[in-house]
Parts: C-alpha cells; structure tokens; sequence
C-alpha cells in the first residue's frame, strides 16, 4: 500500500490499495474548499400558514466563533395541503444572504426524535459520526428581528393549487443552482441566510415550509 502526501506535514492523504487496487482521496476545488464528504446537516421547518408580507420564515446564522464555512448543498420547499384551495396567485419568497443574527422567533431544536411543532426548525447531522452543531451556529423560526439583509439571491414562487401537478412536483425540485463548474453558496463566520415571504395573502388549507441542506468544514 502506498500514501501519497500532500504538502510538508500535510493531512492531505492518497491512499492508494494495491491488493484493490483502488485509491480514497478527499477532493477540494480550485479554492481548497472540500467538495465531498463534508460533514452535513439538514434544517427542516415543519409548514404553517403565511401570514403578514415581509416576514422573514426563518434564518441560519453562522457567528463568530464557530471555526466554520457553511456550504449550502440545497433547499426545497415543503408544501402541505391539508384541503382543496381556490387558485390564487403563486406566493413569491426571497432567498438572502444576512450580516446579523436573528432575533425572536423560536430558536432552532437540536435532533429532536420527532417532527417539530408547526413552523419550528430542527436541525440534524446526516452521519452521528460527525460533530454536533457549533453552538455560533443558530437558526430561528420567524424571527421578529435582526436577520439584516445584505444581498439579495433569487426569488421562488410557489402555486398554491392542489390539482396542478407542478405544486406536487416542487417537493422535488432543489432550487439552489448546482453544476459541476458552479459554486454553492458560502456563507463564511459572521454571515447567514434567511427566506422571506413577500406575497401579503395568508394562505388557506395550505403551508409552507422548508428543508434546508447544507455542509460545515
């Protein structure tokens, strides 16, 4: 068996299997970031109704402190109809990028054992083998301040009409832009994320809600 390392001292090791003949390396982009294998984390907001225009559904905030880059792998939204609802016009929601933390709301719940009460936020590691949250990451559901904005990212719209198969289909759909030679969003220390419901209707028999992936290294 032969180890390739990278660098004086380095951690950075090829492992190369002659018996297998195969080779285990951790793989970084042109910047040094790790692009796999990262330890990774989902943020699941359970569905409530819309409320006021402008209300911020939740936030992530990755203080100063944590020793962590947080990596955004995706987000999707939850669409909960609990029954058949006239058509309206689609809700429009704003991903931003932040520069403060949130305040209010309900903080976030570590690993809980069930799904969290309406509109509340738990986050889980994917792998027990990898490390617990950093306390400076926190994350709120409906928070009633800070969460400033700093850049705007895109904008989504969601139908709210149960027979179009579209609104089913959203489930399924990642709308953070992925591909091979695109980056994910960063969100280095001292920078988070919110999403913003824009649309002022307050939605009938149906909620939203949000799953958010995203990695630490």
């Amino acid at each position: 068996m032969a180890i390739i390392q990278t660098g004086s001292g380095g951690s950075d090791l090829l492992t190369i299997d002659a018996t297998a003949k195969a080779a285990r390396v951790l793989l970084y982009d042109t910047a040094g970031r790790p692009i796999d294998n990262i330890p990774t984390y989902y943020l699941y907001q359970a569905p409530r109704v819309t409320t006021a225009a402008a209300t911020d559904y939740f936030d992530i905030f990755n203080a100063t402190g944590s020793g962590k880059t947080m990596k955004v792998l995706g987000l999707w939204s939850i669409v909960q109809i609990a029954a058949a609802t006239a058509f309206t016009a689609a809700w429009q929601w704003s991903v931003i990028q932040t520069s403060a933390v949130g305040t209010g709301g309900t903080v976030h719940t570590f690993e809980g054992t069930a799904s969290p009460a309406t509109g509340v936020v738990n986050i889980s590691r994917v792998d027990d083998a990898d490390a617990a949250l950093p306390a400076q990451i926190t994350s709120r559901a409906i928070p009633t301040g800070g969460a400033t904005a700093q850049k705007f990212l895109f904008d989504m719209w969601l139908l709210p009409e149960e027979t179009l198969a579209s609104t089913i289909d959203v489930a399924y759909w990642n709308a953070i832009p992925v591909g091979r030679a695109m980056k994910e969003p960063i969100i280095p220390e001292n920078k988070g994320l919110k999403v913003r419901q824009i649309t002022a209707v307050a939605s009938t028999s149906m909620n939203f809600g949000w799953l958010l992936a995203f990695g630490l290294y």
